[in-house]
């Protein structure tokens, strides 16, 4: 370690890029190459999910070899809470939202909260370099997986009325 210097003026973000701390201003000052660093990261973002999407919309997934299947329902024959998701996504990338919750209603619920989160993130990675650190309440992933887990027993009982959530 180098004697005398003021490590306590210097944090790292997320690509190891130092930022020096203004005391004065109570912010971090960020260089150039950090802001760059930032935007390097979302253009990646971007072309990664742009990159998925393309492929979903063009290669439809009961057609198409690539898609993993479910291995809940190979291995047991049930239907779990993802089950149908890659056809609804297909399904609303075309434009048919009824379609889409046909296959998988779960997913098209929880979509606004899931495309609002990415959405922050990417605000945050553009504007500041690093992902926003998101407080979740303590029961919110308690809640989710139970929702998931009703989800995933309703849509798999043998009634006329539960097989509306089966894809």
């Amino acid at each position: 370690m180098l004697a005398g210097f003021p490590w306590h003026k210097y944090s790292e973000t997320m690509a190891g890029l130092p930022i020096r701390s203004n005391a004065l201003a109570g912010t971090p000052a960020r260089s150039a190459s950090s802001l760059t660093g930032g935007y390097r990261r979302l253009a990646v973002m971007i072309a990664g999910i742009s990159g998925a999407l393309g492929l979903l919309y063009w290669f439809p997934p009961a057609t198409s070899w690539f898609y993993p299947p479910c291995m809940i329902r190979a291995a047991s024959g049930l239907y779990c809470p993802g089950c149908g998701a890659t056809r609804a996504l297909h399904s609303l990338l075309h434009g048919d939202l009824q379609l889409a919750a046909q296959h998988n209603l779960l997913l098209i619920a929880l979509l606004p909260a899931l495309t609002t989160f990415v959405l922050v993130q990417a605000v945050s990675l553009a504007r500041e370099g690093r992902w926003k650190n998101v407080r979740i309440p303590g029961f919110l992933p308690a809640l989710l997986l139970v929702v998931m887990l009703v989800f995933a027993f309703v849509r798999n009982l043998p009634f006329d009325w539960a097989r509306v959530l089966a894809p």
